[in-house]
C-alpha cells in the first residue's frame, strides 16, 4: 500500500524497520503508537539517523553491541550528545534479552527499540 508520508506508514504498525542510511530522522517518536516495536538497523555511522531523539527517549532500548551502538550510530550517539539520554538507556544487547538474562517488553503499551550497527547476534 502506497502511503504519501512516514506518519501514514506507521500510524497502525505494530512492527516497523528502518533500513536506511538517512542523514536526518525519517521516524518521529510521536508517529509511534504505544506496543510498537521498532527495529532500527540501518543509519550506522554518527552522522546519519532513522529515528529522531523522541523515539529514543520514549522506547525500551535494545543493541546488538552496547561498545559499538555507544560509539557509532547518530539516533543513539546524538541523544548521548544532547544530553537526553545516558549510557544506562540502552537496557542490553538483544543477546541477552535471548538467552533470558534481562527482561524485553515489559508491558502492552511500552515501546521497544532494537537498533543495530550490523553485528550478528551471539
Amino acid at each position: 500500500v502506497a502511503v504519501a508520508t512516514p506518519r501514514e506508514c506507521v500510524a497502525d504498525a505494530d512492527i516497523i524497520c528502518t533500513v536506511t542510511p538517512s542523514t536526518t530522522p525519517i521516524l518521529s517518536g510521536a508517529d509511534v503508537k504505544a506496543g510498537a516495536h521498532i527495529n532500527a538497523v540501518g543509519a550506522c555511522f554518527p552522522t546519519q539517523r532513522e529515528v529522531d531523539t523522541e523515539t529514543v527517549t520514549r522506547s525500551r532500548l535494545f543493541v546488538d553491541t552496547r561498545e559499538a551502538c555507544l560509539k557509532e550510530p547518530g539516533d543513539i550517539v546524538t541523544p548521548l550528545k544532547e544530553g537526553t539520554i545516558q549510557e544506562h538507556h540502552i537496557v542490553g544487547e538483544v543477546g541477552q534479552v535471548l538467552m533470558g538474562r534481562i527482561e524485553g517488553r515489559r508491558t502492552q503499551e511500552e515501546v521497544t527499540l532494537f537498533k543495530s550497527v550490523g553485528a550478528a547476534v551471539e
